[in-house]
C-alpha cells in the first residue's frame, strides 16, 4: 500500500497545490498545512523560498513554486526517484535515485537555473552528456 502512494506523490501534490491556498501554506508551511506528505523523503520544501520539490516515479523532480502556481519539471535520472532536499540556504536542491546510484545538485535561486554540479559513479557519464557533468537543465520560475 505505501509503495501505491509513492508512485502517485506528484498526482497528490497537484492535488493538493490545486485545494490548498497558497497563502496559508506560505504562513504556515507544508509541515503544518499538511504533515502527511512531508514524511516522504521525495518531497521537500523550501520556506524561504516558497518552493516544494517532489520525486518521481519516473525519475524526474516536479519543482512548485507556491506563489505563482506553476509546476517545472527536472529531468536527470533514469529511475525513480529515491529522495529529495534542499540545500540549508535554497540556492540548490539534490536528487538521489537508487536505482542508478546518481546524487545530482541542481541550482534552482535563479530564474533559468541550469544544473551546478552532477556527481555520478566514477566510470560513467550522466545521461545526454559526455564527461559525467552537466544534464537536462530547470526552465525559469
Amino acid at each position: 500500500m505505501p509503495s501505491d502512494v509513492v508512485d502517485l506523490l506528484v498526482e497528490v501534490m497537484d492535488i493538493i497545490m490545486y485545494c490548498l491556498e497558497g497563502s496559508l501554506v506560505k504562513k504556515k508551511g507544508l509541515q503544518e498545512c499538511f504533515p502527511a506528505i512531508c514524511r516522504f523523503y521525495m518531497v521537500s520544501y523550501y520556506e524561504r523560498s516558497h518552493r516544494i520539490a517532489v520525486g518521481a516515479r519516473h525519475g524526474s523532480v516536479a519543482l512548485y513554486d507556491i506563489r505563482t502556481g506553476k509546476c517545472q519539471t527536472i529531468h536527470g535520472h533514469k529511475g525513480p526517484i529515491t529522495a529529495v532536499a534542499f540545500a540549508p540556504d535554497g540556492r540548490y536542491l539534490a536528487t538521489y535515485s537508487n536505482c542508478d546510484s546518481h546524487l545530482c545538485f541542481w541550482q534552482v535561486s535563479t530564474p533559468g537555473a541550469v544544473p551546478a554540479v552532477r556527481a555520478v559513479p566514477a566510470g560513467q557519464t550522466c545521461p545526454g552528456r559526455e564527461g559525467g557533468h552537466g544534464g537536462a537543465g530547470l526552465g525559469a520560475a
